[in-house]
């Protein structure tokens, strides 16, 4: 699954994704500093197990990296931990 803001981009990494590893990748285009961000991931990937999450977008947290857990967690009680 990728998630980003620019389409173009994100079509062109799964069409090699695809050809080169022979696997299904899932696109979402979507700002990740959208407000609507874990409505629109959660619905479209109801039916797929994600297991794991690799976020790489900025993200301002005061402190060190590796004492922040950040918890999202969506309407229908899907959680997302991010370590």
């Amino acid at each position: 699954m990728l998630i980003a803001r620019r389409e173009s981009l994100l079509e062109k990494l799964a069409k090699e994704l695809k050809k080169e590893l022979k696997i299904r990748v899932v696109t979402i285009t979507i700002d990740l500093a959208d407000e609507n961000v874990i409505d629109v991931v959660s619905e479209k990937t109801i039916d797929i197990e994600v297991n794991m999450l690799i976020y790489n977008a900025a993200v301002e947290l005061m402190g060190s990296f590796f004492n922040h857990v950040l918890i999202l967690v969506h309407s229908t009680g899907v959680e997302w931990v991010v370590h």
